[in-house]
């Protein structure tokens, strides 16, 4: 059922989250899964074979049916919504809204917050609003997206979905599993690896009602890079080589070619989430850029000072890792202040990557090489918030900021930070386990008589 609501919404924003979606599914899927598998020969093309187009249909119709749900819907089991008007009658049940919404208007719906995973709300494309209230939405989970309609939210994140689901696609592809399998798989990994990490911090989860920032994309791109970790860790198998048929192809994305659609992706996604408007999405795109260059020129200052250490691939490193260090607090760092923590990130994550390398050659993989600086990405809202609630009245001043930055901002970030982390990871590997899913064998050639 459609729930009529009392405003108007942007058409312009409405326009800009329909694009950037397009522009996710063209560019961030392709470029993140080529970046976690930089040291394959070879990359099917997202586009190419009817098993893609299949799939793709199948998980948008489970997105828009179910997953919607558990992922932005209100948290299961838990209390209703606050409401900052001590003086409004007590929060309705969905029902009694629809049935009269002239005279609800005022009223708030029984909306949980804080839990593990969203409720049953939306399944079935469900209390979907034609129009919105952008004082106060009706429903919690859209309160960063006031001025755009219910059901392009849905479509924005479906192409983010999808996005990441044909990145942990291509990871099982490396394993030859078979197609049935790999399907089970995708299916239970968005209900109980997908759904809930986004809940808790792009809807209202345990970490989204503590101010947990992410305003470009970090919290998606760690989710990747543990689901990676995750999938080889389960199998406990080196991956083979693609299948003849998928390498025989004509559609074919060379690695390369795939890498460089990772740094527009994520200057797309930067500028889409999370960001209440223009002026500040334009600053997130820009500050995403900024801390690319600023890792650039980083790399080439050491490749003068040290050019047997410093290749072409620490070259490009050093631009993706200065924008992996940005993206996490886009919006909140001025362009100079993006250049140098750009610069900084990348030296310093180039520091640890050398000195875990010398622990474990494990920590030299694309997988490694993403989660360090996202990592440390994610620290940085805490490190320039000057309060767990005035992020956006930050004053630009680093030296300040440093000083009276939120501790608990802080903690709060380490603390989703290890917890996506850890959790793509090992749920990961767990349902691999349980799933029994492994590779297939070589045919066997049959046996002539003698």
């Amino acid at each position: 059922m459609i729930l009529q609501w009392y405003s108007s919404f942007d058409a312009a924003q409405s326009l800009w989250q329909l694009t950037a979606a397009l522009l996710l599914l063209l560019t961030l899927g392709p470029g993140l899964a080529g970046r976690l598998n930089a040291h394959r020969n070879s990359m099917p093309d997202l586009l190419a074979g009817s098993q893609w187009l299949q799939g793709t249909l199948f998980l948008s119709g489970l997105w828009l049916l179910l997953l919607f749900s558990l992922t932005f819907g209100p948290s299961a089991g838990t209390m209703p919504d606050d409401d900052a008007n001590a003086s409004a009658a007590a929060p309705q049940s969905m029902e009694s809204m629809i049935r009269d919404a002239a005279e609800m208007q005022d009223q708030r719906p029984y909306m949980g917050r804080g839990g593990l995973i969203g409720s049953f709300y939306f399944a079935g494309l469900r209390y979907f609003e034609a129009q919105g209230n952008t004082e106060q939405p009706l429903f919690a989970a859209r309160r960063p997206w006031l001025r755009i309609p219910m059901t392009v939210l849905a479509l924005f994140h479906l192409a983010v979905y999808l996005a990441a689901a044909a990145v942990v696609a291509l990871q099982l592809q490396h394993y030859q599993l078979q197609p049935v399998r790999q399907l089970i798989f995708l299916t239970v990994w968005s209900a109980l690896i997908y759904a809930p990490i986004i809940h808790w911090t792009w809807g209202e989860g345990w970490l989204g009602i503590r101010h947990v920032i992410d305003s470009g994309g970090g919290v998606l791109l760690l989710l990747c890079t543990g689901t990676a970790a995750g999938i080889a860790w389960g199998a406990g198998i080196p991956p083979r080589s693609l299948q003849p048929e998928m390498a025989q192809k004509s559609m074919v994305l060379p690695p390369a070619a795939a890498e460089a659609l990772l740094p527009v992706g994520m200057v797309i996604l930067a500028g889409a989430l999370g960001v209440y408007s223009v002026p500040l999405r334009a600053l997130a795109m820009l500050n995403v850029i900024a801390g690319g260059t600023g890792g650039l020129i980083l790399t080439v200052i050491l490749t003068n000072l040290i050019p047997r250490r410093m290749t072409a691939v620490s070259n490009y490193d050093g631009f993706v890792f200065g924008m992996l260090i940005s993206i996490c607090s886009a919006a909140l760092i001025s362009p100079m202040t993006a250049v140098v923590c750009g610069g900084a990130g990348t030296l310093l994550t180039l520091v640890l990557l050398d000195v875990a390398g010398l622990i474990c050659r494990c920590f030299l993989a694309p997988v490694a090489r993403m989660a360090i600086p996202l990592s440390l990405g994610m620290l940085l809202p805490g490190v320039f918030a000057t309060s767990a609630n005035g992020v956006l009245q930050w004053d630009g001043g680093v030296i300040k900021s440093l000083i009276h930055g939120s501790t608990e901002l802080m903690l709060w970030q380490t603390l989703a930070m290890v917890s996506v982390l850890a959790w793509a990871t090992i749920a990961t590997a767990a349902l691999i386990r349980v799933l029994r899913l492994s590779a297939v064998g070589p045919t066997r050639p049959e046996s002539g008589g003698a």
